[in-house]
């Protein structure tokens, strides 16, 4: 049971340190695009340093970063280019998160992985016979005989 909290606690604060590592490169993404209005960085910003504060591993939706409502507030002419270039953008928001997602998954796993290994190191050790039943064994001295009762 302790195993399973040391899984869980190790989970969430992959999770927390992955997401907040995700919100800090899509910031860096947002900034150094080009290809959507200056305007639009700023809020676009704002919205994910506030989704990245309030990391909770209960609430992650990578595939649901819509930035293409921004696209109304593009001059007439430039709605349909706005649109196809805040859903790019959105595309490699959503990765960056994703990625931190599948990063906290990976690194629980192998810790799991680890403490099955070491668990079945430790059984096997503790099945092994020991180095004095062992020893006269291979000094040809016979080893005491027991009736074992049998229970019905």
């Amino acid at each position: 049971m302790l195993g399973v909290a040391i899984l869980i606690s190790l989970f969430v604060g992959q999770v927390k340190t992955n997401i907040q590592q995700a919100t800090t490169n899509s910031i860096q993404i947002v900034r150094n695009n080009t290809t959507i209005p200056a305007r639009f960085h700023q809020p676009i910003i704002k919205g994910l340093e506030s989704s990245g504060s309030n990391a909770n591993s209960s609430q992650i939706k990578p595939q649901s970063v819509d930035l293409t409502q921004f696209a109304q507030f593009a001059p007439p002419a430039f709605r349909e280019q706005a649109k196809v270039s805040l859903k790019a953008l959105g595309d490699q928001i959503a990765a960056e998160f994703k990625n931190g997602v599948v990063s906290a998954f990976t690194v629980t796993w192998i810790a799991a992985a680890v403490f099955a290994l070491l668990g079945l190191i430790g059984a096997f050790y503790t099945r092994m016979p020991s180095h004095n039943v062992a020893a006269r064994v291979q000094d040809d001295e016979p080893l005491e005989e027991v009736e074992v009762p049998v229970v019905s």
